[in-house]
């Protein structure tokens, strides 16, 4: 008998594995029993690498970032598949909240607010949600070299790290702070008949979770004091503020001109600006008018 993996002869004493490949032997039919316990078991498994991956990021940050670094490659899943894993996670994730949000809208107590403007800043909020869903990834590759150029400079002092080291750093713990994020989001959507406004702590919650976390990471990899990690995060913080506003600034010029030369208005950008305009004209209906005095 030859072992289903490898081909190779299986030895008399291969009762259960394969001495060469180390596949299991299998000897019986696939079950319905068999095929849900090996699933769990390999899911389940800390030698799962993908599971592993993700809680040694938790306890041992350090040893998974700088082991791949300095060529550890078959221990933990690398950043580009990790962040490919994280991606299938968020698409999850704006999926059940474009659908909770669709049934918080729906709500008797929100469609009594017709005469507000609550209907129309829900609105643009989805739109926002939707757009981040569908352009996810494209916002995730933009956002990671640049947290990683801002991190580079705060920490080029340390000149431990070139920028390309700084990126990989990043790249796995914005897998983790995502992966967190859509945790935090089934367990808020499993209790949102409990715990009121619970879309809204997931906003809430997203960005502190990630400085928390990518501070932490950051502390474990230059071995940081205390004072230091708050110094450098303030620096972080700084410039990772001017970086967006430069950033706005171009961007907002590129589609002046866009515009100017004819080009049509993107369709995301189009909606947001007449949900801010309804936004706008529903406010001054509900603020009385002074009567003017001669």
């Amino acid at each position: 008998m030859n072992c289903k993996n490898c081909n190779t002869p299986l030895s008399i004493y291969a009762t259960n594995y394969c001495l060469h490949c180390g596949a299991r032997v299998i000897k019986n039919r696939l079950t319905f029993k068999g095929l849900v316990e090996q699933a769990g078991e390999e899911f389940f498994n800390i030698e799962n690498k993908p599971l592993r991956t993700f809680i040694h990021l938790f306890t041992k940050p350090k040893a998974v970032i700088d082991g791949y670094i300095n060529g550890t490659r078959k221990k933990y899943v690398n950043p580009i598949s990790f962040i490919a894993i994280s991606l299938a996670f968020s698409a999850i994730q704006f999926f059940i909240i474009n659908t909770f949000f669709n049934d918080f809208i729906n709500n008797p107590n929100i469609q009594s607010t017709q005469n507000t403007n609550a209907n129309s800043i829900i609105e643009q909020v989805r739109s926002s949600m939707s757009f981040a869903g569908d352009y996810s990834s494209i916002i995730i590759f933009i956002t990671i070299p640049v947290m990683a150029l801002i991190s580079y400079i705060v920490f080029i002092n340390y000149r431990k790290y070139n920028f390309v080291e700084h990126t990989v750093i990043y790249l796995y713990t914005y897998s983790v702070t995502t992966i967190l994020g859509f945790l935090v989001t089934i367990a808020l959507f499993l209790l949102k008949n409990i715990i009121d406004n619970s879309l809204i702590w997931v906003s809430l919650l997203t960005i502190p979770t990630m400085l928390s976390y990518n501070s932490y990471v950051l502390k474990k990899l230059f071995d940081l004091k205390w004072i230091t990690l708050i110094w450098k995060t303030f620096l972080f913080i700084i410039i990772g503020t001017a970086v967006y506003l430069i950033i706005s600034i171009v961007l907002g010029i590129i589609l002046g001109i866009y515009i100017q030369l004819g080009g049509p208005l993107p369709e995301y950008i189009q909606e947001v600006m007449n949900n801010a305009e309804t936004i706008s004209n529903t406010s001054n209906t509900l603020i009385p008018q002074t009567p003017k005095t001669n």
